[in-house]
């Protein structure tokens, strides 16, 4: 039969991380994990219930064999079910889970993946094709938790492996998504993290900003909430465990489920816009203005679209349009201005002065038309991308 790997989305991690091979905990499990939160009500647990958008779930709660209520993505709006302390059974979909400890103070996390359907007659059964679990006639992308199952399509029968392809583990003791990485903490900074809390880096390099306005940092479970500010004096922030929702504010992306462990770092993954201009500048995006003069870098997530122009020079081939990606450093196009005379000053066509030069000097600008005040009067002057003007 062929086989297929199904992703499991970002809250899910391997058991192995936290094992401790002299005694038996049950916060751990290859079926769920368990984390401290805060803001759960004394005398209860919670379940989290935070499934990808778009994916559809339903849950049976069961105490023993007794059911005691469902919970889905159609009658159920919050991310979260608080219960009593103690070992429950639950149905993620129609599959059994049993045995789930809730305890008080904690969240629960259920290891699961996704699958998606066909659109044709399909049915869902166990690893031996015994067990029938769920079928449907439509296309579906539905939560499951994380094993081995038999997919019929008609007459086909395949594999299916959900959440051996977790986020990838190049490094023992590493975590990492597209979006994140997160490593044991190894005592190599200056300060050392505080007791029960993990650590979120911000260091993204001397000078370079953190987005357009820097980011939003929230996690609903732990009650937790902090906006950090575009230039960022701290370096990081240490955090009770849990998972997060980091907005890059101004940029309009959010990167979800970013896991704050216990005694590891958790760095988040970007590329840097890197403004190349000794004049005035400008960013756009999302109708949402950054400007500045002079050079600059800028750490964007994978997917921003810059829109970079002197400002006065919104239009026609000064406007530059870059597409960042992680890991990645894209530079504004440039040109140059050669100025002979001994001493000049510039500005935009906004009239923006850049800093008066002395003595004959190439300036590095941006594409654009600027006004250059020489001992003779002033001039405009257009600046093409990769050529010189001379004056």
């Amino acid at each position: 039969m062929k086989r297929i790997l199904f992703s499991l989305f970002a809250y899910a991690i391997c058991s192995t991380m936290h094992a401790q091979p002299q005694e038996k905990d049950s916060s751990i499990s290859n079926k769920w994990e368990i984390i401290p939160a805060r803001n759960i009500k004394k005398g209860t647990g919670r379940l989290n219930l935070n499934f990808p958008p778009g994916v559809d779930w339903s849950i049976d709660i069961y105490k023993g064999g007794k059911f005691i209520i469902n919970r889905s993505i159609e009658t159920y709006k919050l991310k979260y079910y608080d219960l009593a302390p103690g070992l429950y059974n639950f149905k993620l979909n129609t599959v059994l889970i049993e045995n789930v400890d809730i305890q008080e103070g904690k969240l629960t996390t259920l290891k699961t993946g996704v699958l998606e359907t066909p659109g044709n007659d399909w049915e869902l059964r166990d690893e031996s094709g015994k067990k029938f679990l769920t079928s449907g006639n439509k296309a579906r992308k539905m939560a499951l938790p994380v094993g081995k199952y038999q997919l019929e399509e008609g007459k086909n029968v395949r594999a299916v492996i959900i959440g051996e392809e977790s986020a990838p583990v190049r490094n023992p003791g590493v975590l990492e998504t597209e979006q994140w990485v997160a490593k044991p903490i190894e005592r190599i900074r200056e300060n050392t993290i505080k007791a029960e809390t993990g650590r979120l880096n911000l260091d993204v390099g001397s000078g370079v900003g953190l987005g357009l306005y820097g980011l939003h940092v929230y996690c609903q479970a732990c009650g937790y909430q902090k906006n950090i500010p575009n230039n960022p004096d701290i370096k990081y922030l240490d955090l009770p465990p849990g998972l997060y929702r980091i907005s890059w504010q101004g940029v309009g992306i959010v990167y979800e489920d970013v896991k704050i462990l216990k005694d590891y770092e958790t760095s988040l993954k970007f590329g840097l816009f890197k403004v190349q201009t000794e004049c005035s500048w400008q960013i756009d995006m999302n109708m949402t203005t950054l400007r500045g003069e002079g050079y600059k870098s800028v750490a964007f997530p994978g997917g921003t679209v810059v829109t970079f122009y002197p400002p006065g020079n919104s239009t026609g081939y000064y406007t530059q349009v870059h597409h960042i990606q992680i890991g990645s450093e894209v530079n504004s196009t440039n040109g140059y201005l050669n100025v002979t005379s001994s001493n000049f000053n510039l500005s935009d066509m906004a009239n923006n002065m850049c800093i008066g030069y002395t003595g004959p000097r190439m300036v590095n600008l941006a594409p654009g038309k600027y006004k250059v005040q020489l001992a003779t009067g002033a001039v405009t002057v257009e600046i093409k991308p990769g050529e010189t003007v001379t004056r």
